[in-house]
């Protein structure tokens, strides 16, 4: 192909982007091979003739299929060989965008009987080499081709695979989803390299995806950009216009953050309200205006990456999602944003997961100390199969991800993860917690059980001077006595806590007649011992409540007295007078004195005496919305979130922030173990 006649031939017959200038033979071959003449002369121009073009066809052939790997461009890959290609379920399906066909200006419709009005979007996964891509892409066409099937009228549209893989070489995927291969940009730090940040290889593969016959061939007049970690719950609606591309809002990409803002106005000097918190996936928007954004976006993150040193500090892992934002706003275009696009839960996860058309995957999720999930552990192996279901009362999204795992991996053909044999392990039935009144669960004579939320249910009053009161200052922790009989400690001063390091203990009263009487009213002669158990130490605690509240504890077996003082004003009302406020059933008096909760996996959150709110961040302040019994207003930073029960068997809210809906799971947590142990 590099011989000049040879290079001609190919770009006069061939199909590829630099063969499109003649669909058919020369003019001369043309009319000697239309002519009617049958002399020997006329037969033998003919065979000369027919003879060239079969030459040509194959020098094109070469010409095109060895372009990739002679430097000539991006190779599409499209091969959908039946045998190979499986769908959902273990069967076969037809082509992916089968079911979409190009009309006129309006674009593609739907098959025969959907509705008018839709406006269908093709799917585009960016991916990139090496199993830990492999299987996550595997997964997440498992559950395109159900959605697909499950909502054929849906406004899903085709998929492509974009891959960017070392020389454009195909991989074994390309045989069993619709792909486009593009090159993978080197590990250097030079031209063609990736400056040691492998996502530059996503706008870079766009790049050249925009390049291609496969791109123009796309029917639908819309397409939805994902990456490998997002799995559909259910078709997305396609929220954008022609001017606006549709993205889903992050929490972390905050113009606003002061260590930003120097970074961002060297890129954006207008109002940092106009720079949207979004990135390119998942992300909604006509194919012109993808090949509009996708230059500045490739633009902006190269020149961050190379050139500036503060955009790396500070941008981190997310540069190249502020290349797109920021690159998109350079051209003057806003999104609309939607932060239930999609859902990112992390630590202890979250409910409410009915509303989210995407989980995306890319935190690390975790039940205690006891069940875990974390993509980043199957680097250069695939997922298992068949892993372990979440411990009862686990939030509803750690569910949720491991079935749609186990069904992919159960129903991929050649799926390379062992069997986890999750089917095999049960886990313990949890014991009582949530109970109808604030007392612990027994007097001192019964064994100890412990906490783990089931009837969530509301109480008959605070029980217990203490309960509700905190941070008790002892031994260098800071402590809380909640409802319910848990405490819950971490070190001293108190701030947000992630992955564990709080922990619980354990409370109950001493005797059996204070059982009987929730252990006096309030007054510093009626406030009933307690034994306490945190850490393998079991105290016995007596209380002093005059102006300055004290505790001392004995540990049993003997040892020295130690003191603990609250550390906030005692509060204004006995624990009986501020009961009765609290109208019986309402969730006002289910939360009264209780936690420790995790807020969005961040502890201890905890429903003080006094409507005080104790925060990982700080004091807020809690109350009942008035005139309804399911709602209690927690205010924090200013900033109002209207707490409604989730799960009543499992302690778990749903908040919803009043200021713009965004919604995180709040989680009744009882982290066992001590720090160090």
């Amino acid at each position: 192909p590099r011989h000049p006649a040879a290079l001609e031939l190919a770009l006069r017959f061939g199909r590829g982007p630099r063969a499109r200038a003649l669909r058919a033979p020369t003019p001369s071959c043309q009319w000697v091979l239309s002519a009617r003449h049958t002399s020997a002369t006329m037969r033998g121009a003919r065979e000369v003739c027919l003879a060239a073009l079969v030459v040509t066809m194959m020098i094109m052939w070469y010409s095109v299929n060895l372009d990739s790997e002679l430097g000539g461009g991006t190779a599409s890959r499209r091969t959908m060989a039946a045998g190979s290609r499986r769908a959902w379920a273990g069967q076969e399906q037809a082509e992916a965008s089968s079911a979409v066909v190009a009309v006129g200006t309006n674009g593609p419709v739907g098959p025969a009987g959907c509705p008018p009005g839709r406006r269908p979007y093709h799917v585009v996964m960016t991916a990139a080499s090496g199993k830990y891509q492999e299987w996550q892409s595997r997964v997440a066409y498992f559950h395109y081709l159900k959605q697909k099937k499950l909502h054929p009228c849906s406004e899903m549209g085709g998929f492509t695979r974009l891959v960017n893989l070392p020389g454009g070489r195909p991989d074994k995927l390309v045989d069993e989803m619709p792909s486009v291969v593009v090159k993978q940009l080197n590990g250097g730090r030079g031209e063609g390299g990736d400056f040691g940040f492998i996502v530059m290889n996503r706008p870079w593969g766009v790049m050249q995806l925009l390049q291609t016959e496969h791109w123009k061939n796309i029917p639908e007049e819309y397409v939805l950009v994902l990456e490998t970690d997002h799995l559909f719950m259910h078709p997305p609606k396609n929220k954008a216009t022609a001017t606006q591309p549709y993205a889903f809002k992050f929490y972390y990409m905050n113009a606003k953050d002061p260590k930003l803002v120097p970074v961002i106005r060297k890129y954006y000097t207008g109002p940092l309200d106009q720079v949207d918190p979004v990135g390119p996936s998942p992300a909604i928007m006509t194919k012109s205006m993808l090949e509009k954004i996708t230059p500045a976006w490739w633009d902006f993150s190269l020149r961050m990456k190379r050139d500036d040193p503060d955009a790396n500090r500070e941008f981190g892992w997310v540069l190249e999602m502020w290349g797109y934002t920021l690159g998109v706003l350079s051209l003057g275009i806003h999104h609309v944003v939607d932060p239930d696009f999609q859902c990112e839960p992390q630590g202890t996860g979250m409910d409410g997961m009915g509303i989210y058309p995407i989980y995306h995957y890319t935190f690390d999720v975790r039940t205690d100390r006891i069940w875990s999930i974390s993509k980043r552990t199957f680097h250069g192996r695939y997922f298992p199969k068949n892993y372990r279901t979440p411990p009862p009362c686990s939030s509803e999204s750690h569910f949720a991800l491991t079935g749609m795992f186990n069904e992919a991996s159960a129903g991929l053909e050649k799926w390379e993860g062992e069997d986890a044999g999750g089917d095999k392990q049960s886990w313990p039935v949890p014991t009582q917690n949530w109970r109808n009144d604030h007392s612990a669960p027994a007097p001192a004579s019964a064994a100890w059980t412990t906490p783990s939320a089931v009837a969530f249910s509301a109480p008959s009053g605070l029980t217990h001077a203490v309960v509700g009161t905190g941070p008790w200052s002892w031994g260098g922790n800071v402590f809380f006595f909640l409802a319910r009989g848990v405490i819950s400690a971490q070190k001293a001063p108190l701030g947000a806590i992630k992955g564990g390091t709080a922990w619980s203990g354990r409370w109950r009263f001493s005797n059996a007649a204070d059982v009987a009487t929730g252990g006096g009213d309030g007054a510093a002669s009626g406030a009933a011992p307690l034994v306490v158990e945190f850490c393998g130490k079991t105290y016995k605690v007596a209380f002093e409540l005059s102006s300055k509240w004290l505790m001392r504890a004995t540990p049993l077996g003997g040892g020295e007295v130690e003191v603990a003082t609250l550390e906030m004003p005692p509060p204004k009302e006995t624990h009986s007078e501020e009961s009765v406020r609290y109208v019986p059933g309402s969730l006002a008096a289910v939360l009264a004195g209780a936690g420790p909760f995790a807020w969005a996996g961040m502890t201890p959150a905890t429903f003080l005496r006094g409507g005080r709110f104790q925060t990982p961040w700080g004091v807020g302040t809690w109350h009942a919305k008035a005139g309804f019994d399911g709602v209690v207003v927690a205010t924090f930073f200013g900033i109002a979130h209207e707490l409604r029960l989730g799960s009543r068997e499992c302690g778990r809210l749903l908040s919803v922030r009043s200021s713009d809906g965004d919604r995180v799971p709040v989680s009744f947590t009882f982290e066992a173990e001590c720090p160090g142990r």
